[in-house]
C-alpha cells in the first residue's frame, strides 16, 4: 500500500514538473520546477526504503532462504 502511494507521489512531483516547466514567468517555472524534483526525490527515496525494509523483514528472500547483504544494516 505505501509503495504505491509513493509511486502515486512520484507521478504527481513530474507532473508539477512538467507542468513548471511550461510557465513562461521565470520565478514560477523554477519554484514549480523545485517543488516537483523535491518531491520526486523524497518519493523515489522512501520508496526504495520501503522496498528494503521488505526484503530484510524476510519476506523476499534470496535463493534457498539466503539473506540479503544490505540486511546486514538491520540490527
Amino acid at each position: 500500500m505505501f509503495l504505491s502511494l509513493m509511486l502515486v507521489a512520484l507521478a504527481v512531483g513530474y507532473k508539477v514538473f512538467v507542468e513548471a516547466s511550461k510557465e513562461k514567468n521565470d520565478g514560477h517555472r523554477t519554484l514549480g520546477r523545485l517543488i516537483g524534483i523535491y518531491v520526486m526525490i523524497i518519493a523515489f527515496a522512501l520508496s526504495m526504503g520501503s522496498l528494503l525494509k521488505y526484503s530484510c523483514l524476510g519476506k523476499a528472500g534470496g535463493p534457498m532462504g539466503a539473506k540479503n547483504a544490505m540486511c546486514g544494516l538491520k540490527k
